[in-house]
Order: structure tokens, then sequence, then C-alpha cells
């Protein structure tokens, strides 16, 4: 019985520590952007902050998060896989000297806190399957706001030239789409768990949604040389 019981507490650990994604855990994340109530804001991109990079990996028994801009976030967490979700049980900044530009230092203060400020709650995510090998990671606080990553890497500061409005929200027939110094390539639908629905390439200033269910969705802009996503609701 005492062997039974062992074995279970053991296998409980197991499915904690190794149940998430592998798409989580098998990439290294890099910042697009932060939505902070209902604005955007995009990482510096300069010789002090190259990109804003977050992994999340098993180390030992633990569940780990390392996110890095000039200081550092280190957490231990829990994840609840069949909501997509994780706490933390324990999440840390580094005190060295920080940022020495002052936008860099502002950026870092808000992207920490956008952690902090939701630390106490469950956090929760989804990962957005792109073409070929791309993907979006989208963590959502339990105050709403959000933190969009990418799987790749962009050269350009392009993430930062790009600023997009969708309105209404929600819809419940023609979502239109008003794009500042850019033009889309392309516009991409896809569920609350990822799955990809439609595209339009054409009239990329609007979408008819109207065959939609009603429900949570998001619509991916793609210009030249950036991928943004944006939330909308169907109703």
């Amino acid at each position: 019985m005492n062997k039974l019981l062992l074995f279970l507490i053991t296998l409980s650990t197991y499915v904690n520590l190794f149940a998430q994604e592998p798409e989580l855990l098998n990439n290294t994340w890099y910042l697009q952007n932060l939505t902070i109530d209902d604005t955007d804001i995009f990482p510096p991109s300069n010789n002090e902050v190259q990109n804003v990079s977050a992994t999340f990996e098993v180390t030992g028994e633990m569940n780990h998060f390392f996110s890095t801009v000039c200081e550092s976030l280190d957490g231990t967490m829990t994840f609840d896989d069949p909501n997509s979700q994780f706490s933390y049980i324990e999440l840390n900044q580094t005190l060295g000297e920080g940022c020495t530009d002052s936008d860099n230092a502002d950026f870092e203060a808000t992207y920490f806190q956008f952690y902090f400020n939701n630390a106490e709650d469950p956090f929760t995510y989804e990962i957005v399957n792109s073409e070929g090998d791309e993907m979006q990671l989208i963590i959502t606080g339990d105050n709403g706001n959000q933190a969009f990553y990418s799987n790749t890497l962009l050269t350009s500061n392009s993430f930062s030239e790009i600023s997009f409005k969708i309105y209404p929200n929600p819809v419940s027939e023609t979502l239109f789409i008003t794009l500042e110094n850019n033009s889309i390539e392309k516009l991409n639908v896809y569920s609350i768990n990822g799955q990809f629905i439609f595209s339009e390439k054409e009239n990329t200033e609007q979408l008819d949604v109207s065959a939609l269910s009603n429900g949570l969705y998001f619509v991916e802009v793609t210009t030249e040389n950036s991928i943004s996503i944006r939330k909308f609701i169907k109703q």
C-alpha cells in the first residue's frame, strides 16, 4: 500500500513537471510587445537591449522561468495543463546596476511589473502556430494585460514600427483593421486554442466574421517584416 502511494505521488509530480506543451519548453521566446490597459508597448532595440527573451525550463524537480532586459526575472512555477495556466511559487528580480538608458529602464520596470502585478493569480497562456515553424506565445495576466512573444527573432526594429487597431470589439459581422506606416500583406484568424480558421490576403482592411461562432479569437496581422496579434470577441 505504501509503495503504491509513493508511486502515485511520484507519478503526479512527473505529470506536473512534464505535461506542459513541448513548444512552451523547447523554444526561446522573444518579446514582441506588451498590451497594458489596451495600450501597446514595444520593447527597445539598441546597444544596451538588443531583445527581450524568456524561457520556460524543467530544472531538476522544478519548473523554471527566466527573462532578461538589463536585470533578470527568475521564477519557479506550477502548471495547470487542462486550463493552459501557470502560477508562480516564487518570482524574483536581480538587483544589479540596471539599465543606463532611461527609456530602457522605464520599459524594464513596465515589463517586470506585468509579472509582479499578477504574480498572486494564475497566468493563462496560448501558443498560436503561424506558417512554417513560427509560433506566437500569448501570456495573459488576471488583470487582462498581455505579453506577446515569438519564437523567431527579427534582426530589425520592425516590431516598434507596427501599430494597428481593430474595431468594433466585440464584433458581430465586420471587423475593421487600421494600420499606421505599413501595408497589410495578410490576415490570419485563429481560435482561442490556436487553431487556424481562415486567411485573408485581398481585402485586408476588414474581415467578415459573421460565420464564426461566438467566442474569443485572435487576428494575426502580417506586414513585410513583422507580425502582430490582437484578440477580438465574436458575439
